[in-house]
């Protein structure tokens, strides 16, 4: 293949795109982007952030547990003759 004949191609798709793009942006009113921007609060996310604190809270609590068994045993390990 050529590059003109990859050039118009490209060309070929890139017009469908904007041709696409376009169109979509003409349908996009003031209202839509009002409601896009709008602040509002996203409840699935605050479960799943909750979730997620709560399980690494456990998993910290398990591995300081952990650590300091190993030390305790470390200690007792050290003490005998």
């Amino acid at each position: 293949m050529l590059t003109g004949e990859v050039k118009k191609l490209l060309i070929d798709c890139l017009n469908d795109y904007l041709k696409f793009y376009q169109e979509n942006m003409k349908k996009v009113t003031k209202e839509t982007v009002d409601e896009f921007m709008k602040i509002r609060k996203i409840d699935a996310m605050s479960e799943k952030l909750t979730k997620n604190k709560e399980a690494w809270a456990a998993k910290e609590a398990e591995a300081k547990a952990a650590a300091q068994a190993l030390a305790a045993e470390g200690k007792a390990a050290d003490t005998k003759p």
